[in-house]
């Protein structure tokens, strides 16, 4: 009846950008991480490994998005 998950080998990371508070997305119980995680990777049988915001990003500085970048690197590395 459901279609066979043929991507059951398969990881994945989740980097997300928005511009608001990380937490508030926590608190509103984040769907945009249900719906990639649930709705759109685990269709397939992809697990994801970690889900990571990077929030607030119109006030960052260019620093900022730099060690922003540098952790990403870090994480898929």
């Amino acid at each position: 009846m459901f279609p066979e998950k043929l991507l059951t080998s398969k990881k994945a990371r989740i980097f997300c950008t928005c511009d608001a508070i990380g937490a508030m997305y926590w608190l509103i119980g984040n769907p945009l991480r249900v719906i990639l995680q649930v709705g759109t990777l685990g269709w397939c049988g992809i697990r994801v490994k970690s889900y990571t915001i990077f929030d607030r990003m119109r006030k960052r500085t260019d620093t900022e998005r730099e060690t922003m970048l540098k952790k990403v690197t870090h994480m898929v590395s």
